[in-house]
């Protein structure tokens, strides 16, 4: 592995190398002075994402990536970072990772959160890289990298981490030759200057661990489990391995740190125990039926978390397609626990599978009215809507939740095909132009723009205000 991937994966990535003591290191956090712009971070971080979502897998499962916003952000209010809005993703790929990117854009494989053993272990690993956050690791790396170009930047913070948290050869390939392409003879120097980000973020987000009400030592159980995963590794190491060592030195420093802090014992939430289970189930290679086939005699042996166990044996059985054995099994979870969102969303799913569309709506709309505000709730609903060709309805529902998501980009797209079912034209590519314009692609919204001032019969006041917004979206272009 050449110097350079090894320094940007160690930046970016989960780093676990420790080179020296860090108890006593300052939480610079917003004190420190920032070496870019929040304007230039924020247009950065917006090609980052672009090169993160044109190369890998992001999951869009909206309940997991839910679960994962909120978890980072109860771990990032108690950060030294209070002025940043964090963005938190989930990259399906079974590899244990996790990186940090510019603007607050923080990921994690599926592979961590079904690999962590407790709430608190997912929890450290996310800490740590909002530490990196906190601590202006980021920028510093930028002011020493001496790139001028954003697109080059980006690329190449992108390339890293396409080449880190990938199997596939070719893109880590990819990844080396467009970051050695970018950032030429800067990386020796940038090596060192790494090393320290590493103590700072190790540290720092150890504090934001326990301040969150999480387990400090579940840092060292983390890389206690990693180093009993891969002990007899002895060709084609993962690339965790090769960039997050696992020694037993590393393991009691660790711990010893944990050590200095309150103990008391923290129990995974019931919702963590769902979402790693469900993750499990929705990115396993292996094909429902066997999957299914693995569950039987754990179910008939009534090991405990049953809840866990017969939540994902149902969703086993819908990816199988097995609808009416499924809804049995999650009948009796709702009759069991009456208060879970989870299991009614999924009772709705199959409803919907099975054609009886009133009794989704139904389902979802009595959870509304205790879930207003949770986002996968929203979707499903919203979904369900245009399922059952209910449009207008669906129209008016999603233009509301708007206001509490107002640049959910995931909405928008919602809202477009609403509108295109409702013969809505102008205003379905108005709704999908917004969707890419939050997620920075302006030159495609402004095309979509234009296909809507040829929509027929368009009012004078709607083509003032598409002529506008195309005119906004110019000079945002040429600002970039």
């Amino acid at each position: 592995m050449n110097n350079l991937n090894q320094l940007l994966v160690l930046l970016l990535a989960l780093p676990w190398i420790l080179v020296a003591k860090a108890e006593d290191l300052p939480d610079l956090g917003e004190r420190s002075a920032t070496y870019i712009s929040p304007k230039a971070e924020k247009k950065l971080g917006k090609e980052f994402m672009k090169e993160v979502r044109l190369n890998v897998p992001i999951l869009t499962d909206p309940i997991i990536n839910d679960y994962i916003q909120n978890l980072g952000d109860k771990l990032a209010s108690n950060a030294n970072a209070k002025n940043r809005k964090f963005h938190f993703f989930v990259v399906n790929d079974p590899t244990i990772n996790a990186f940090a990117g510019p603007d607050a854009n923080i990921g994690v494989n599926t592979g961590t959160i079904t690999a962590v053993g407790s709430e608190s272990e997912l929890a450290a690993v996310i800490a740590h890289e909002i530490a990196h956050v906190s601590q202006h690791h980021i920028e510093r790396l930028i002011r020493n990298a001496k790139i001028t170009s954003m697109a080059a930047m980006a690329g190449a913070l992108a390339a890293i981490i396409i080449g880190s948290t990938s199997n596939d050869r070719s893109l880590g390939n990819m990844a080396t030759g467009t970051a050695m392409a970018s950032m030429g003879g800067a990386a020796q120097h940038m090596i060192n200057f790494t090393r320290e980000h590493e103590i700072e973020a190790d540290n720092i987000g150890m504090r934001i661990l326990y301040k969150s009400a999480f387990d400090p030592l579940a840092m060292p159980n983390f890389f206690g489990r990693m180093q009993r995963l891969y002990f007899n590794y002895t060709s084609d190491v993962p690339k965790f391995l090769l960039t997050h060592p696992v020694t037993s030195d590393r393991i009691a420093e660790s711990k010893n740190r944990a050590d200095k802090f309150p103990h008391k014992e923290i129990k995974s939430s019931k919702a963590f125990s769902l979402i790693r289970m469900r993750t499990q189930i929705l990115t396993s290679n292996n094909y429902p039926l066997n999957t299914i086939k693995q569950f039987q005699p754990k179910l008939n042996a009534k090991q405990q978390n049953s809840e866990e166990l017969q939540y994902g044996y149902a969703l086993a059985l819908y990816q199988n397609l097995q609808f009416t054995q499924a809804a049995i099994i999650t009948t009796d979870l709702q009759q069991k626990y009456p208060h879970e969102v989870l299991f009614k969303m999924l009772a709705a799913q199959l409803a919907t599978e099975n054609k009886q569309l009133d009794h989704a709506l139904n389902l979802l709309k009595n959870e509304l009215t205790n879930h207003a505000t949770y986002y996968p709730l929203i979707i499903q609903y919203g979904q369900t809507l245009i399922i059952a060709k209910q449009s207008q309805m669906a129209c008016d529902f999603i233009r509301a939740k708007i206001r509490l998501y107002p640049n959910n980009s995931g909405l928008y797209r919602l809202l477009a095909e609403a509108y295109a079912q409702n013969n809505q034209i102008a205003d379905a590519y108005q709704a999908k132009a917004k969707a890419y314009e939050i997620d920075g692609y302006g030159r495609q919204a402004a095309l979509l723009l234009h296909q809507a001032l040829k929509t027929p019969k368009l009012n004078t006041t709607d083509r003032a205000i598409i002529n506008a917004r195309i005119d906004q979206l110019k000079e945002i272009d040429k600002e970039e």
